[in-house]
C-alpha cells in the first residue's frame, strides 16, 4: 500500500483524478483521501479540490 501523503498525492491531483481512481492506485479507502484533500484544503486556505488540483498543476502542492 503507498502511503498517502502530499508527494503521491500531487501528480494525480494535478492530472485531475477522481478520488476513486486515487483510492484504487493507491490502495487506501475514498474516505482517506477525501480526509486527506480536507486536510490540505485546511492547509493551504482552499476551498476545494478543483484548487488543490490548480496548484498541483503549478507545482506549488508539497
Amino acid at each position: 500500500m503507498a502511503t498517502l501523503d502530499t508527494r503521491t498525492l500531487a501528480p494525480r491531483l494535478a492530472a485531475m483524478r477522481l478520488n476513486r481512481e486515487i483510492a484504487q492506485e493507491l490502495g487506501v479507502t475514498e474516505d482517506d483521501v477525501r480526509a486527506k484533500l480536507i486536510d490540505l484544503c485546511v492547509q493551504y486556505g482552499l476551498s476545494n479540490k478543483r484548487d488543490l488540483c490548480r496548484l498541483a498543476k503549478r507545482g506549488a502542492l508539497q
